[in-house]
């Protein structure tokens, strides 16, 4: 369905817009807003539902994190708690590029990184074989993933106290001058 909507919209740039088409950025996009996404939703889904039995307590949690981290999420911090990437300034401008580039991939980088260990930690939550030492070796990536998505997270929220430090110093001398 995506692909479809991704053709038609390259066809329509294409036909009926002055401005050039770059295939960049329709890859770009996709792969930066939708693809972290929808891994960590995967992830948090497979996840939860392995860890709670019963299934509608687990509907409801994921719909109350769900809940929290998209309505709540990018008004927290700069939008690190935000999923969906709804808070980052995603626009693109051919003379200065992307705004704050390398806080835009930090924050996608967190939840991609979330979501894939979120997704290999409830795969090996199965039942294996029991002296299959590959549950040790899936759990030690899974716990990889979780600590580099933190790490990304924090960095993207160093990044954005940097910046409103520089506002502060920029107010600071708009006011004396």
């Amino acid at each position: 369905m995506y692909a479809v909507f991704w053709v038609s919209a390259l066809t329509l740039h294409a036909l009926f817009s002055e401005a050039p088409v770059s295939l960049g950025l329709y890859v770009f996009y996709p792969l930066t807003i939708v693809v972290p996404g929808v891994v960590f939703a995967l992830g948090l889904t497979f996840l939860v539902s392995q860890a709670v039995a019963n299934r509608l307590l687990a509907l409801l949690v994921l719909m109350g994190a769900f809940v929290l981290l998209v309505g709540y999420g990018g008004e927290m911090v700069g939008g690190v708690l935000d999923p969906l990437g709804l808070s980052l300034p995603a626009a693109w401008s051919e003379f200065t590029g992307l705004a704050d580039a390398g806080g835009y991939l930090a924050q996608r980088g967190c939840w991609l990184a979330l979501g894939v260990g979120c997704l290999v930690w409830s795969v090996s939550a199965f039942r294996r074989l029991p002296n299959c030492p590959r549950g040790v070796w899936r759990r030690s990536v899974a716990a990889s993933c979780l600590v580099a998505g933190v790490l990304l997270g924090g960095v993207f929220v160093w990044r954005h106290e940097g910046r409103l430090v520089d506002r502060r110093a920029y107010k600071e001398a708009y006011k004396r001058y």
